[in-house]
């Protein structure tokens, strides 16, 4: 059969539950804290290559108006298509319904890797309107607007030189053009870093911050209810030291009514022992447990020898 639980005994997953939810929720707000960092980690890469292919786009461009070369276009597209890829994610999460594939794609093409994906179009979705980040998007989308002249600017060279209707006029005002975005997105580009990189170190302080409140919260819950299950354990311990006594009052008070009154008893002067028997000494009665017993007092008393 099994034992039953004795009133006021507490069950093991009642004393440990409290522990066991701090640490799940400890566990569980720490990863959160590294899936954004993960997430903002995965902008400043991803606007590392951005401000990297804009240069190289600019770079490509100007070289392709001095040498009118096809394989110097191909490498215009190629890095062009960095800071386009993010100009797609921009639009794509921008919408009222966002188009997530649509994201998923543009980040790829950003260069951003794979795993980061998921990261960063839920950090876009969610805290899109937080103030450092909502500040580096608008600097994003004035870069953006930069490099849209930049790249309609390289078709319109494309289809002149591919129709062979150049002159140095037209090579002259290409360039300028360039110069002009160039001057233009360059502050946009260094603005658009320095906002991202003090969002993220916004973020990484009030995670820092979350994370230590959370943790003096839990310990002063833990301490409490350590308190309150020491404060339980201590009242059943008293409760069951005086049950206790109340099942040894009974026998105390029986044997103080038959023992006789100290004043009745003779000095022990006055009594006698019996003598030894010559055969050998007597055998000597079982001791009682209880020290005033009434019997084992009536037993010494019919042996006594009173003067």
């Amino acid at each position: 059969m099994k034992q039953k639980r004795t009133l006021g005994t507490p069950r093991l997953l009642g004393i440990v539950w409290p522990f066991i939810a701090v640490v799940l929720f400890q566990a569980l707000l720490g990863c959160l804290s590294l899936y954004v960092l993960s997430a903002v980690r995965g902008y400043v890469a991803g606007e590392s290559l951005w401000s990297k292919g804009q240069k190289d786009a600019i770079y490509y461009l100007t070289l392709y108006a001095d040498n009118r070369d096809a394989a110097t276009y191909l490498k215009y597209q190629q890095a062009f298509a960095v800071p386009q890829g993010g100009h797609e994610l921009r639009i794509a999460l921008d919408q009222p319904v966002p188009d997530v594939e649509a994201a998923r794609q543009g980040i790829l093409k950003g260069g951003n890797h794979p795993d980061d994906v998921s990261s960063l179009i839920w950090l876009y979705l969610n805290f899109r309107h937080f103030s450092y980040l909502e500040k580096a998007i608008e600097l994003w989308t004035v870069g953006d607007g930069y490099l849209l002249q930049l790249d309609d600017l390289a078709r319109s060279m494309h289809g002149a030189i591919s129709s062979g209707q150049v002159s140095e006029d037209d090579v002259r005002r290409w360039k300028a053009h360039i110069f002009a975005i160039n001057d233009g997105v360059t502050p946009a580009a260094m603005a658009f870093s320095d906002a991202l990189g003090e969002g993220s170190r916004m973020i990484l302080r009030l995670l820092l911050i979350t994370n230590l409140a959370t943790a003096l919260v839990l310990i002063a819950l833990a301490l409490l209810r350590t308190h309150k299950l020491l404060t339980q354990r201590h009242a059943f311990a008293d409760a069951l030291q005086l049950e206790r006594s109340a099942r040894r009052s009974p026998w105390s008070r029986s044997a103080t009514a038959s023992s006789p009154p100290m004043s009745m008893a003779r000095s022990p002067t006055s009594i006698r022992l019996p003598k030894r028997s010559p055969t050998g000494p007597r055998p000597r009665p079982r001791a009682c447990r209880w020290r005033r017993c009434s019997s084992c007092w009536m037993k010494i008393r019919s042996q006594m020898v009173l003067p």
